[in-house]
């Protein structure tokens, strides 16, 4: 097992060499790629799992001259709830040409709902996410100055595609899923950077949400 400190260090690389291959055999491939820290985890025994802080990705593939056989299947959850997951047939194949070095494990998308669920839910643990595994992935993006996400230009276009067809009427100017059900816009924009006195909390706090009031005081 590679120190947490090489990991960090190398998991770009290794990412790279894993795409690569892929598209040695499957061509032009979209990327949506999320990267996390494993949360704090304990055995049956009561001893810390050693994955602890060590990066692994979330990412979404957009395969544009490949093809997959989709199948559904009734599986558990985290929460002990069964629930429909897609799964591909070919991912004995798929895993054989990525030569990733440790587990992977691969679903098919259903919907647009499922994609804008699936990327909400890590945007959340990267980007504003106040739980003690999300600050403990944004701790660890920081201090190794790794991009929270990134998406290809190719993912972007067909993403706004998707976006733009979806549009119902020309009276609603809004996103919608594939199930027509609207969602909330997400804008990022960068503002400064202000000291947690600055800004009126305690040093040691990685995360605060802030009212509209408190931050146009802030002002810059």
């Amino acid at each position: 097992l590679n120190t947490l400190d090489g990991a960090w260090e190398t998991v770009m690389d290794d990412w790279n060499l894993w795409i690569t291959n892929l598209r040695n055999k499957y061509g032009k491939i979209d990327v949506l790629r999320f990267v996390e820290a494993f949360p704090e985890e304990f055995k049956k025994d009561g001893s810390k799992a050693l994955a602890y802080g060590y990066p692994h990705f979330h990412i979404v593939l957009l395969f544009n001259e490949a093809k997959f056989t989709v199948f559904p299947r009734m599986e558990e959850g985290k929460n002990g709830r069964l629930g429909m997951v897609y799964r591909i047939q070919e991912k004995p194949e798929l895993e054989m040409q990525g030569k990733w070095k440790s587990f992977i494990d691969v679903k098919a998308l259903s919907s647009g709902k499922a994609l804008g669920l699936y990327v909400r839910k890590y945007c959340r643990k990267t980007h504003y996410g106040d739980s003690q595994g999300a600050l403990t992935t944004q701790s660890l993006l920081w201090l190794y100055r790794k991009q929270t996400y990134a998406m290809s230009k190719g993912f972007r276009s067909k993403l706004l595609d998707l976006i733009t067809g979806m549009q119902g009427s020309k009276k609603h100017e809004a996103q919608k899923t594939l199930d027509g059900e609207i969602i909330e816009d997400w804008i990022w924009t960068f503002h400064g950077v202000k000291s947690a006195e600055e800004v009126g909390v305690d040093s040691g706090v990685w995360f605060e949400s802030l009212t509209e009031e408190k931050f146009n005081n802030l002002g810059g």
